[in-house]
């Protein structure tokens, strides 16, 4: 009688409209987002998708926009996110 062995999992490959959506992406920025997103989504007791989804974090870390009129070309974040 032998162990059955477990075959070692290949991870999928990528997709490449999901390697397009990290190109050009901090990624440390990214992580960092999406920390601050967790930490205010707990505190206003809502899911974290509802403060802002991975696309937006994304196009943030991209793009770094470094004002108002800037984050108002963000996709994700309107007048209402933006106020």
């Amino acid at each position: 009688f032998q162990p059955m062995q477990r075959r070692k999992e290949v991870a999928p490959a990528k997709s490449q409209a999901e390697q397009a959506a990290w190109e050009g992406v901090d990624r440390e920025l990214f992580e960092s987002l999406s920390a601050w997103r967790r930490q205010v989504a707990a505190q206003r007791s809502v899911a974290a998708f509802q403060i802002f989804s991975d696309a937006t974090l994304r196009e943030l870390a991209r793009v770094r926009p470094s004002g108002l009129t800037g984050l108002r070309l963000v996709y994700g974040i309107g007048e209402v996110k933006l106020k």
